[in-house]
């Protein structure tokens, strides 16, 4: 990019971490204390970008940062609450190729894996790439059959009414669901949450393996409500039901990226109503997310579990970069009030787990 389209854009990225009142052109402008609020809608529509470089280049910061080892492809939808008919974004189009589309992005993301780990594909029992998806993919016949031929494991929520074929005739998967002994139920977490790990009981019903590899049905039940739910699963080899788990356990994660991408960088707060201003305004906004979420990261790697606190979250650290932009109190003022909160929700932790303890117990 030119060096003035480059300036703008991290103006634009430093103003997106501020706490701006309103995340859009006309606000970041102020923020970046430009005298009109032209540069940016510029920036956005006709400058200089190239937005493959700049994709690229975010990506190449987040790896250097996770490394590419036990990769999870999450795929997942997201809106934007818009007004009107013809904003960009506004409503997602249906239009009976949405197995086109997924299939391209899994082949986007296939394009970008190394030879290498394309060759260990067939003889790793970790896959190095795995995907999942909610009850929308997963009830897209055509998108596990591409993952398949690609042999790129998945895990996919379905429906309970799904058929399955088995030796009494076709039956909704809820059917013989009910039918799992105790002991074929284990007790496992999908991950850490909010407040702790999300504990769940799990069991694997409908074994089918052939020469492409190994599909189950996953099922989850809910601890305190009983609720299940279901999941198709495919590997090229056998893999134990920890490793399904896990990348069931993953899709949790994206939900919350897009949720904190929209309330700490304003990914959803554009005014654009073209895809080139809307595609590079979500770039910059990744961008800046990709910043907080590294940060916390490296704040992860030097927490102190006897510490007391919390570790830093990224609505945390946001919090503080908010501080250093206005420090109208200063410094230490913002760093007290930090430590009050990560001490408080550190009380509240440690309060749920002896909770929690006494009622399982």
């Amino acid at each position: 990019m030119p060096d003035t389209t480059t300036a703008i854009a991290r103006q634009t990225i430093e103003a997106l971490l501020a706490p701006a009142t309103a995340k859009n052109c006309w606000g970041l402008a102020q923020q970046a204390d430009h005298k009109r609020p032209y540069r940016l809608p510029h920036l956005l529509a006709r400058a200089g970008m190239d937005e493959n470089a700049l994709t690229s280049a975010l990506r190449g910061y987040v790896i250097s940062h996770l490394g590419t080892k036990d990769v999870v492809l999450v795929v997942d939808e997201t809106g934007d609450i818009k007004q009107g008919a013809h904003t960009v974004g506004v409503a997602r189009q249906y239009t009976g190729t949405t197995a086109q589309v997924e299939n391209c992005q899994v082949a986007v993301y296939l394009a970008y894996t190394t030879p290498k780990a394309h060759a260990l594909i067939d003889h790793r029992l970790y896959l190095p790439a795995s995907w999942t998806g909610d009850e929308v993919y997963g009830r897209n016949p055509g998108l596990r059959a591409y993952l398949e031929q690609q042999r790129v494991g998945y895990v996919m929520e379905m429906a309970a009414t799904d058929r399955l074929n088995t030796p009494r005739g076709p039956l909704a998967v809820k059917e013989p669901a009910v039918l799992v002994p105790a002991q074929g139920w284990q007790k496992r977490s999908a991950g850490a949450g909010f407040k702790d790990e999300r504990f769940y009981d799990w069991a694997l019903i409908d074994d089918e393996a052939d020469a492409a590899g190994v599909r189950w049905v996953l099922i989850r039940r809910n601890h305190s409500t009983g609720e299940p739910a279901f999941l198709h699963c495919y590997a090229p080899t056998p893999v134990p039901l920890s490793r399904l788990v896990a990348v069931a356990g993953r899709r949790w994660r994206v939900e919350e990226s897009f949720q904190q991408g929209k309330n700490l960088t304003g990914l959803d707060e554009h005014q654009a109503r073209m895809w080139t201003s809307w595609h590079r305004w979500s770039l910059l906004a990744m961008v800046a997310y990709a910043f907080l979420a590294l940060c916390r990261l490296r704040e992860l790697a030097l927490h102190r579990a006897d510490s007391g606190l919390v570790a830093l979250s990224c609505n945390e650290i946001a919090r503080l970069f908010h501080a250093l932009f206005s420090a109208a109190h200063g410094l230490e003022h913002a760093l007290g009030w930090s430590v009050f909160r990560r001490a408080h929700q550190g009380r509240a932790q440690r309060c749920h787990y002896h909770r929690r303890a006494v009622l399982e117990s």
